[in-house]
């Protein structure tokens, strides 16, 4: 991991993003001796919301199939409580 100073950034900026997407380097970017930002490549991140949204919805789906049909009657309620939520 590479620390820049915001100077640094503002005068090699073209440099600093060439090496986050080749080299993959992740760069934190300082201020006044504080982090106050950080590049990265996105493939882990991309990575990790990919997992993360596949869990939610598995998630969703085994919440789903638990859950016992609607009646008719149950659905037309539901529609009125979704219809008021709205007001």
């Amino acid at each position: 991991m590479k620390v820049v100073t915001m100077t640094e950034m503002r005068r090699h900026w073209g440099r600093l993003f060439r090496d986050v997407h080749l080299r993959h380097e992740t760069i934190v970017i300082q201020r006044r001796g504080k982090p106050v930002a950080m590049l990265t490549p996105p493939e882990p991140v991309v990575e990790e919301v990919k997992r993360e949204a596949e869990e939610i919805l598995a998630a969703f789906d085994e919440t789903r199939a638990k859950q016992k049909p609607l009646g008719p009657d149950e659905s037309i309620k539901r529609d009125y409580v979704n219809a008021g939520r709205k007001y």
